[in-house]
């Protein structure tokens, strides 16, 4: 794989690149201009850069702005770079323009937040083959395959499903850009296949399709955008929808006291603003120490419960509309029966039976 990392601050950058070392070959620019300079290189040599990250703050041009040219060159371009906005921000939305990044790295990184953000974006392999992940829905195995092989390019990779609870579950455990479904299947799916599909289509587009012989159109393309055909359709969609993943469960509203414990010791006293089988919002008003791949400790004092836990967010504290804290994912293991008998304690449900639904 082939990264450029952007940072006008020396050390930092440094400091990414040897994080990024044992997933490719890096090279280093300090501030916008030299990074748009190697990036048209690059593509100039038929060598284009699989990874980009890029700082938010730079001299010359400013992070938005590099972001948004390359976006903007790659319109005519079948590769398109993964692109990660540096930022000492924790929230993505305080950055300008960060809805055309594909994530976000929140200084100061870990090894632990880069290799989730990689294995997240399929960056695992020598070259960035599949930029969007798409999830084809239907009960008929012609008809899936055959979209499969309408939208089959370096660009687009696909799963094909025979029902959208299939697809909810592939979509809990990898990052999805869209769902693509065919009419005869929407009209025809009941009960939990039904609830399936109304909590995907809240998260993602849902391209509904017909086929025709060979051809595959979406029921809402335009007619002059035909001759087009469904991948130029499906690349249009994913290229403004950042990929996700759905929740593994559902969020309790639950406020238990907690102490959270972090490698050097530290302890904090305080309480969850929500706990799910799958980890909690722990409110924190000062979060200075603690960073994005950290892992730690949390203990319920009235559930006699210990679980280990791994930071993936960090709200700050002075965001408008939300409180500070800690965005915390569960380590349960097998053997951890005393935490998950807490868990259950707590959540009144079975982790099996509590799966996280958006629902109109």
């Amino acid at each position: 794989m082939k990264i450029l990392v952007v940072d006008d601050d020396l050390m930092s950058q440094e400091m990414l690149i040897t994080l990024l070392g044992e997933y490719g070959t890096c090279d280093g620019a300090s501030d916008g201009g030299e990074a748009l300079e190697k990036y048209y290189a690059a593509r100039a040599s038929e060598k284009p850069y699989d990874l980009i990250c890029l700082d938010a703050v730079m001299p010359v041009r400013e992070g938005s702005q590099v972001l948004a040219e390359i976006r903007a060159a790659e319109t005519d371009s079948f590769h398109k770079s993964c692109i990660f906005i540096i930022t000492s921000h924790e929230s993505p939305e305080l950055v300008e323009g960060i809805d055309k990044a594909d994530d976000f790295i929140s200084k100061p990184c870990s090894a632990n937040l880069i290799k989730r953000l990689i294995e997240r974006h399929h960056l695992q392999h020598e070259t960035l083959l599949d930029r969007y992940h798409v999830i084809i829905v239907s009960a008929d195995v012609s008809i899936r395959h055959n979209i499969s092989r309408a939208l089959c390019s370096h660009n687009v990779s696909t799963v094909e499903c025979a029902s959208f609870v299939e697809a909810e579950h592939v979509a809990r455990t990898d990052s999805v850009s869209a769902v693509v479904v065919d009419m005869l299947t929407i009209t025809r799916s009941k009960d939990n296949d039904r609830l399936a599909a109304s909590s995907l289509q809240n998260i993602y587009s849902l391209v509904r399709i017909k086929v025709q012989g060979d051809n595959v159109l979406p029921i809402i393309m335009k007619q002059e955008e035909r001759t087009q055909g469904i991948l130029s359709y499906i690349e249009r969609i994913c290229s403004t929808f950042h990929p996700r993943r759905l929740r593994l469960h559902r969020r309790h509203n639950l406020y238990l006291p907690v102490i959270i414990r972090n490698n050097d010791g530290h302890e904090h006293q305080t309480f969850t603003l929500n706990v799910s089988w799958s980890g909690a919002f722990i409110i924190l008003n000062t979060t200075g120490e603690l960073a994005v791949g950290d892992t730690l400790s949390v203990v319920f004092p009235t559930l006699n419960t210990t679980i280990g836990g791994e930071i993936v967010r960090i709200q700050p504290w002075g965001t408008q509309g939300a409180a500070p804290g800690l965005g915390i994912t569960w380590s349960l293991s097998e053997n951890n029966s005393l935490s998950a008998a807490g868990l259950a304690h707590a959540l009144k449900t079975h982790a099996d039976n509590d799966p996280d639904r958006l629902l109109c």
